[in-house]
């Protein structure tokens, strides 16, 4: 078994990287913030299931839930100023979200409904809700984004 302190300090230091880049991608710095968005999808792309699961039971162990919450605030900003048809190609790889506890996932798509809304000024839809539905894990998933898009 991993010791509690060390897996505590790994997670702050997952967390606290997490909220760095969500907050980077609203400055003059966001190519920080990208990078950090390919490291980890290359890293979830080459990842064992079992790391997965392991990210995912992070995410859902803690008591406060500071990661879930970083991450969530993370993969809205970056679904959010996602403009570059590669970095919109890596949000929506399987990968990325295979990861996110469906509640998560629904987190996500609040947090874009209301901050931005379902359509871009050219009446396309915005990013994130293809996101959210493509690659779903399950029906409550897409149960939720349908709930979300009724407002």
């Amino acid at each position: 078994p991993v010791p509690q302190s060390w897996l505590r300090t790994v997670m702050g230091t997952v967390t606290s990287g997490f909220e760095r880049a969500a907050a980077v991608l609203e400055t003059a710095d966001a190519a920080v913030a990208w990078r950090f968005l390919r490291d980890l999808h290359d890293f979830l792309a080459e990842a064992a299931a079992e790391a997965l699961a392991t990210l995912t039971g992070w995410m859902l162990r803690e008591s406060e839930n500071s990661l879930g919450k970083a991450v969530v605030t993370f993969m809205a900003a970056a679904l959010k100023a996602a403009a570059a048809p590669e970095d919109i190609r890596r949000l929506h790889g399987r990968h990325m979200k295979a990861w996110l506890p469906p509640e998560r996932v629904l987190e996500v798509a609040e947090r874009l409904g209301d901050a931005v809304g379902v359509a871009q000024e050219d009446g396309q839809v915005q990013p994130w809700v293809a996101w959210t539905y493509r690659n779903s894990p399950d029906f409550a998933t897409l149960w939720g984004l349908y709930r979300e898009l009724q407002w």
